[in-house]
C-alpha cells in the first residue's frame, strides 16, 4: 500500500509541476522531479507491475566524473547484481572527465583499458524499458523509509550493501563501520572477475628492479577542499619510510611521482624521486600506478581504482572509500605502522 500511495503521489507531482527540471522539497530533501518524470516515462510497465525489470546497467552519472569514479561505480553495479540476482548490461562510457585527446578517443580508450564491459550485453544509444540505471536508483530518499529503489519495486536477494558515496550518511559511527564493511564484503565477490579483466588487456611495461609510484592528486583539488587535499610534505614522509623500509633491505627503487600542475609544487617529493610527471597520458600513467611494486595513493577514485587493480603493495590514505584488507593505512600526516609494511614485503602478493 506505501509503495502504491507513494506512485500515486509521483504521478500527481510530476503532472502538476510540469516545469523542466523542477526541483522542490519533497520529504524534506531536495528531490528532481525530472527524476520521477523520466522513471514514469521509461518504466511505466514495470511500475505498474505488468513487465518486472531484472536488468541494470551505469550510465553517464554524474557531471565531470573521471574514469576512476565512473568505473568504480560500474565495478559496485556489477557486484550489485551478482549480490541480488540481476543481469548486468553495460553502457560504454562517454563525456569521461579530463581527456588529453578528443571526447570520444578518450572514451573509447577508457573502455578498451579496462574492459569492465566483456562478456556483457550493451546497451543500446536509446533508453531501454527493459534496463534500469542504478545509480538513478539510489541517489535520493523520495519519501519517509522510502527510497527510490523501492519505489521502483525491485526486490533484492542478500544483504542490501550501499556505495561508498551514501556511507557518509550513516547516523552513528558504529552504522558506518557496518555499511563500510557490507560494501566492501559486496565488492569482494567480484574484484576476482575485474582484475582478470583488466590483466588480459593490460599491456605490461618493461621496469628494472622494484618500482615506487606515488600519485598526487592536484588538478581539481586544492586547498580548498581539505576533505580531499593532502599537502606535499604527507606525501613526502610517507615516501621515506617506504624507502627507508626497502633500504634496510637493501633494495634501492626507481621512484616515480605522478601529478598534475607543475613540478615545482611537489617540492618536498623532489629529492626522494627519481622522474616526476605532471599532466601526463592519463592511461599511461594509470597503468605505472597499477604495475607499481608499491602505490603510494591519494584520496582520489583514480588512485583507489589502481589500487583495487593492483598486485602490488598498497600505501592507502583515509578518505571516503574504505581500503581493502592488507592494505597499509597511512595517517593525514602521512605515518603508518612500518610492521604492516614489513609484513607486506616478506608475505604473499595478491
Amino acid at each position: 500500500m506505501r509503495y502504491l500511495l507513494f506512485v500515486l503521489r509521483m504521478v500527481l507531482v510530476v503532472a502538476i509541476d510540469t516545469e523542466a527540471g523542477a526541483v522542490r522539497r519533497v520529504a524534506g530533501r531536495q528531490v528532481s522531479h525530472h527524476r520521477y518524470r523520466r522513471l514514469l516515462a521509461q518504466h511505466w510497465p514495470h511500475l505498474l507491475r505488468l513487465r518486472p525489470v531484472r536488468q541494470v546497467t551505469v550510465g553517464d552519472f554524474a557531471p565531470r566524473a573521471g574514469a576512476g569514479s565512473r568505473a568504480l561505480m560500474t565495478i559496485y553495479a556489477i557486484a550489485w547484481c551478482r549480490r541480488h540476482g540481476y543481469r548486468y548490461r553495460h553502457t560504454p562510457k562517454t563525456r569521461v572527465a579530463h581527456a588529453d585527446r578528443a571526447a570520444g578517443d578518450y572514451d573509447a580508450a577508457w573502455e578498451r583499458e579496462l574492459d569492465l564491459g566483456a562478456g556483457e550485453v550493451p546497451v543500446g544509444r536509446k533508453a531501454d524499458p527493459a534496463v534500469f540505471g542504478l545509480w538513478e536508483l539510489l541517489l535520493d530518499d523520495a519519501a519517509p523509509g522510502l527510497s527510490l529503489l523501492e519505489v521502483a519495486g525491485l526486490p533484492l536477494a542478500g544483504e542490501f550493501a550501499p556505495y561508498y558515496t551514501f556511507i557518509d550518511r550513516a547516523a552513528t559511527e558504529a552504522e558506518r563501520d557496518r555499511q563500510a564493511a557490507a560494501f566492501l564484503a559486496l565488492m569482494k565477490d567480484v574484484l576476482p572477475e575485474v582484475r582478470a579483466r583488466y590483466r588480459s588487456r593490460e599491456a605490461a611495461t618493461a621496469t628494472s628492479g622494484l618500482t615506487v609510484a606515488v600519485h598526487v592528486r592536484r588538478g581539481d583539488v586544492s586547498t580548498d577542499r581539505p576533505d580531499m587535499w593532502t599537502d606535499g610534505e604527507a606525501f613526502a614522509r610517507a615516501l621515506e619510510q617506504v624507502l627507508g623500509e626497502l633500504a634496510a633491505r637493501g633494495i634501492r627503487p626507481q621512484v616515480h611521482v605522478y601529478s598534475q600542475g607543475e613540478p615545482e609544487d611537489l617540492a618536498a617529493l623532489a629529492p626522494l624521486a627519481d622522474a616526476i610527471t605532471c599532466d601526463g597520458n592519463p592511461i599511461a600513467t594509470f597503468r605505472a600506478l597499477v604495475q607499481a611494486d608499491v602505490l603510494v595513493m591519494s584520496k582520489s577514485c583514480f588512485s583507489h581504482l589502481a589500487a583495487l587493480l593492483s598486485e602490488g603493495i598498497v600505501i592507502y590514505e583515509p578518505w571516503r572509500v574504505p581500503p581493502q584488507p592488507g592494505w597499509v593505512v597511512r595517517g593525514a600526516d602521512g605515518m603508518f605502522d612500518r610492521a604492516g609494511l614489513a609484513a607486506r614485503l616478506t608475505g604473499p602478493r595478491p
